[in-house]
């Protein structure tokens, strides 16, 4: 198991020369003026310390992945699943949630959330062109949303339940984007279904969260029996920090795995087990 950390953060000259520096990959994106810049970390590399020794306020605003062997996959009955690709530039809407507890955070012009829920289509900047063996892909971002290609959308529909596939909107246009979805999962397990899970206490609002850690998440058994469904968390999931909001994660039955894995349409994936107790 490896830990990564995931950065998007406003363009800093300090930053990338330290990218540069460390031969880690990044990306930018944005405006002239307005620009983010993308890249990975994982926690065994020296240059995660030499990171957070440099950069301390921006080493605590990643969002943190655990990745895990085939093995540990194939032989989970659930799990986690996320998308590492930043093909699709996400743009945020107000419009699409009910957000509540605002937030800044250190050298980021824009405001965040502590908590939101999706209530209508995203948006994104423009039309997304997929590779042949590019399936998903996630956000130019930090949020945790899947998105997926026309043909991703015919192979997976309606074969698991409260699995939906949303039209994504156009910014300039406000037109739906052509070959480009959102994976959107209906069915949220109950914050009762977390077994020996920690858990804090928004500072604003005191809304009771569950507090993400390097283990695995232990679910009761009675609420994953049904392998022909798919689920979230409900937007209960944080980091615990102080500039931490709450996230969706997905929960996908062993059997979505192999058919995607069957079909070479796992790139780009993050799957992480879950313990049934």
């Amino acid at each position: 198991m490896r830990v990564r950390h995931h950065y998007c953060i406003d363009e800093r000259k300090s930053v990338v020369e330290f990218l540069k520096r460390y031969q880690i990959s990044y990306e930018v994106i944005g405006m002239v003026g307005d620009k983010t810049i993308i890249f990975d970390i994982y926690e065994d590399q020296y240059s995660y310390e030499m990171f957070k020794k440099s950069f301390p306020m921006l080493s605590i605003s990643s969002f943190k992945n655990l990745e895990f062997s085939k093995e540990d996959i194939e032989k989970s009955k659930w799990l986690m699943v996320s998308c590492r690709g930043t093909n699709v530039e996400y743009v945020f809407q107000k419009e699409a949630f009910q957000y509540s507890c605002p937030y800044k955070i250190p050298f980021h012009k824009k405001p965040f959330y502590r908590h939101f829920k999706q209530i209508s289509n995203l948006t994104v900047e423009k039309n997304v062109k997929w590779g042949k063996r590019q399936f998903f892909s996630g956000p130019n971002s930090m949020e945790n949303i899947i998105f997926c290609s026309e043909r991703t959308k015919n192979i997976l529909e309606n074969r698991w339940e409260g699995l939906q596939f949303k039209n994504v909107i156009n910014k300039k246009g406000n037109d739906y984007i052509d070959d480009l979805y959102q994976l959107f999962f209906e069915n949220a397990i109950p914050f009762s279904a977390f077994v020996n899970a920690k858990s804090v206490r928004c500072h604003k609002c005191r809304k009771k969260m569950i507090l993400v850690s390097d283990c695995i998440f232990k679910i009761k058994e009675e609420y994953l029996q049904d392998s022909s469904k798919v689920y979230q968390t409900g937007e209960v999931i944080t980091d615990g920090r102080i500039f931490g909001e709450t996230v969706v994660l997905y929960i996908v039955p062993q059997e979505f795995y192999r058919y995607c894995e069957e079909r070479g349409m796992n790139r780009g994936m993050d799957y992480r087990p879950v313990e049934l107790v």
